[in-house]
């Protein structure tokens, strides 16, 4: 079950100075399906940068079109976070789970 982004989710995430690799890397694979440049979505301070604005990066995931986005950047995001699960997001940070379960679902319905 996916769960909703929260604003306090965002205030949480955008606080962390330096993140566990988990939750670095479900952003980068969130952003690489959102179409961001990969070598820019791998880095922490352009997920904060993106996440400044809440407003504007939910309008972002809810405008998302998975019919718009290839198998290669599914296969892409999905071996981002191959190394991960949901617990293991969960127990780095509770505020990142909501992005691994929209990166899992999206990759899921692209690949069919």
């Amino acid at each position: 079950m996916e769960t909703s982004p929260q604003k306090r989710d965002f205030d949480i995430l955008k606080s962390l100075a330096r993140p566990p690799k988990s939750v670095i890397t479900t952003f980068h694979a969130g952003f690489v399906l959102l179409g961001h440049p990969s070598n820019q979505a791998k880095k922490w301070d352009y997920a904060q940068k993106q996440m400044a604005n809440f407003d504007r990066f939910i309008n972002e995931l809810k405008n998302f079109q998975a019919e718009k986005c290839t198998k290669e950047v599914a296969n892409e995001a999905k071996e981002l976070i191959a190394d991960y699960d949901k617990q293991s997001v969960l127990n780095a940070c509770a505020a990142a789970t909501w992005m691994f379960d929209w990166v899992q679902n999206t990759v899921q319905q692209i690949q069919g």
